[in-house]
């Protein structure tokens, strides 16, 4: 039996059109920063579809976008014909609404003819599909209640208490500033120590010498960083052991070169702040949510199994009780 896909089938031709024209639309933002006439000109093809009508020009909430054989397709339908496109190639994520608008409804109206013609078909009868579409049905419901309960849980009372968990394992974290001056070997880094040492200004030998082309025009100024995960270990661990205004006594070797290095100043770096930490509070809390409520629900149910021909189980067998502690040896008499 031959297999086809109905995503791919409906959504070729529309996804390729609509990948073409996200692509012009891209390519005109990205000239647009550098020369504006060349925009205007990428941005509007001679093919390109007329943008569709915003919301501000509907008068419903959910308007009727198409008719199929008198049949409405609403805008709360094409929303999620859009996620299905989007999920197929999220690069057509990129694109506006009023940019996808006309391919995702000619694939919302592709669908609708496929699904009536089903229907005049009977197709719904056979018993496979019956079975995949209550299979759906139970999967699109029980994610539903997840969402549910985790949403239910995002009240202030435990975002709080799950934002002073957090704080426990993010605590304030010391960071460094320095400068730095970037060369090709050691004898040069060592010349630039002498400079320094003598009285040169290391801002200024950073513009001058430096090969890292980001910080040298800055004096060779870096932004803050931490001692882990932020920079290569030997640059990091060197900037850590330096006093505030000391420069490096020996050039520090790293797979970009060997680098001078100056500790502007320390500090703590606060941790996130709540409205900082809210996502991750909300994860972290209603993935607990959900946790507990599994846990329940399994504690509650009354599960029979059966094996693959349908022929009962056995009950599983307790958990074995744990072996008795040995009891301490008597000591031997003198």
């Amino acid at each position: 039996m031959l297999a086809f896909s109905r995503s791919r089938l409906l959504g070729q031709a529309a996804m390729a059109a609509a990948l073409a024209v996200l692509s012009v639309s891209i390519t005109a933002r990205a000239d647009d920063a550098t020369t504006p006439a060349a925009a205007s000109s990428a941005a509007a093809p001679a093919a390109a579809p007329a943008a569709a009508p915003t919301v501000a020009n509907t008068a419903s909430a959910d308007p009727v976008v198409a008719k199929v054989n008198g049949t409405d397709i609403r805008r709360s339908r094409l929303d999620m014909v859009r996620q299905e496109m989007v999920a197929a190639n999220p690069q057509l994520g990129q694109a506006t609404p009023e940019q996808a608008y006309p391919y995702v409804l000619n694939r919302a109206i592709l669908e609708a003819m496929v699904f009536q013609a089903a229907v005049k078909d009977n197709t719904a009868g056979d018993t496979k599909v019956k079975q995949a579409m209550q299979a759906a049905a139970d999967h699109v419901l029980e994610q539903a209640y997840i969402d549910k309960v985790a949403v239910a849980s995002f009240t202030d009372a435990n975002l709080k208490a799950a934002y002073q968990e957090f704080l426990k394992t993010n605590p304030a974290v010391e960071q460094v500033h320095v400068r730095h001056i970037l060369v090709a070997d050691k004898d040069t880094a060592l010349a630039e120590i002498k400079k320094l040492k003598a009285g040169a200004k290391f801002d200024e030998l950073a513009k001058k010498d430096s090969k890292d082309t980001n910080s040298a025009p800055n004096g060779g100024d870096l932004p803050f960083f931490r001692q882990q995960g932020e920079m290569v270990p030997e640059f990091a661990d060197a900037a850590f052991k330096l006093k505030v205004g000391q420069i490096t006594e020996t050039p520090v070797k790293t797979q970009y070169g060997y680098h001078v290095i100056k500790l502007e100043e320390r500090r703590k770096a606060p941790p996130p702040t709540f409205d900082q930490a809210l996502p991750q509070l909300r994860q972290m809390v209603g993935q607990q949510t959900v946790q507990n409520t599994i846990k329940s629900l399994q504690e509650s149910a009354k599960v029979e199994q059966f094996d693959i021909n349908g022929n009962p189980l056995p009950p599983p067998a307790p958990p074995a009780a744990a072996p008795a502690p040995a009891a301490a040896a008597t000591p031997a008499k003198p």
